[in-house]
């Protein structure tokens, strides 16, 4: 025993010695894992904002060749607190273990019963072809039931994290449709519009209005109209739509309508994995025959300010925080990729 003892290649050797390549084995693990998280939150937060499901957040690019490759300062600063906070919470990795299992167990369900879901309804497949899918659900399921045991020792966490980011995501977009109501009653019929500007005086440059809705004249034009009392040689109403898909063909990118006496339409179609970019745009309205000179072409942007009011709209409590989540948002200006020297907010109080 002893002769197969000292044939191992650490018999022998101090502890520090055989525990150092394991701790730099499990540190470089880490360092790789915590880089994989790092950028798929990131990546999710960016096409949750691109979706609608979270207010705008500011974006660094780190790559001019990558579109990608990104930074989203606010969701890294969020991962950052968040450990801090998991770790005086629970105290070791050992007491992490139960939030772990429960989270992985839970993704797993979730991830698919979505593929079931998906391929039953979007994918067309036949009740016999969706048996090995509902199967994995089954065994699923029997692991989440497992590790539902240490629910009370700390398979808590990632349940409660679960339901605030859903309490977040809900408000944000049942808040955000209540806004789009609002600024839709306050907009004017295209037709009525035009009939009602003929003897407004008109200056030489072009006057881009970006809208949250594709119909009828938005509010910042109206107010700019009111205030100003004058409109641009050529006007161009511009709607941001966002697919629910990853990337838009080029050919189905843009659409250019001509609404008379000046006045234009454009419909910029982008998918969510795209970033917002206006003067790409105008590129493309070039190339269909729309040309714009940047240095002649002054951009409009509404900017609401929300107003919490006692209505049927939400809770209270909820619509402070959609409030609160609001007023956090990034500028549209800085999301948009347009030159500050061009730009024009105009405001309005928005009750919900």
């Amino acid at each position: 025993m002893i002769r197969g003892a000292a044939a191992h290649p650490f018999y022998g050797l101090a502890p520090k010695a055989v525990q150092l390549p394991l701790v730099v084995l499990a540190t470089a693990a880490t360092v790789i894992a915590s880089q994989a998280v790092i950028s798929g939150v990131f990546s999710v937060t960016r096409q949750a904002i691109q979706l609608g499901f979270l207010p705008r957040a500011d974006i660094v690019h780190t790559s001019e060749s990558t579109m990608g490759q990104i930074y989203v300062p606010v969701a890294n600063w969020a991962m950052l607190i968040g450990v801090i906070c998991l770790l005086l919470v629970f105290g070791s990795s050992s007491e992490i273990a139960s939030a772990y299992g429960i989270a992985v167990s839970l993704t797993m369900v979730l991830e698919v019963g979505l593929v079931f879901v998906l391929a039953a309804t979007g994918w067309g497949w036949r009740w016999w072809s969706l048996l090995p899918v509902a199967g994995l659900i089954l065994f699923d399921l029997s692991y989440l039931a497992a590790n539902s045991l240490k629910i009370s020792h700390g398979g808590w966490f990632p349940l409660v994290l679960s339901m605030l980011l859903v309490i977040l995501m809900t408000t944000w977009t049942h808040g955000s449709r209540l806004v789009r109501e609002q600024v839709r009653c306050q907009e004017m019929p295209i037709d009525l519009f035009l009939s009602s500007v003929t003897g407004v005086p008109r200056v030489s440059g072009t006057a881009v209005f970006l809208s949250r809705v594709a119909e009828g004249i938005p509010h910042s034009l109206l107010h700019n109209l009111k205030h100003n009392k004058i409109l641009h040689e050529r006007v161009v109403l511009m709607s941001l739509i966002v697919e629910e898909v990853p990337r838009i063909l080029n050919d189905r990118l843009l659409e250019i309508e001509n609404l008379g006496s000046g006045f234009y339409r454009i419909k910029a179609h982008f998918g969510f994995s795209e970033e917002f970019d206006v003067p790409r745009v105008l590129q493309r309205a070039a190339a269909k025959g729309m040309p714009f000179d940047m240095m002649d072409t002054t951009f409009f942007l509404g900017r609401e300010t929300v107003i919490p009011t006692r209505g049927d709209g939400m809770t209270a409590w909820r619509e402070h925080l959609f409030g609160w989540m609001w007023k956090s948002a990034a500028r549209a200006m800085d999301s948009l990729k347009l030159p500050p020297n061009r730009v024009v907010e105009l405001g309005t109080q928005v009750e919900i």
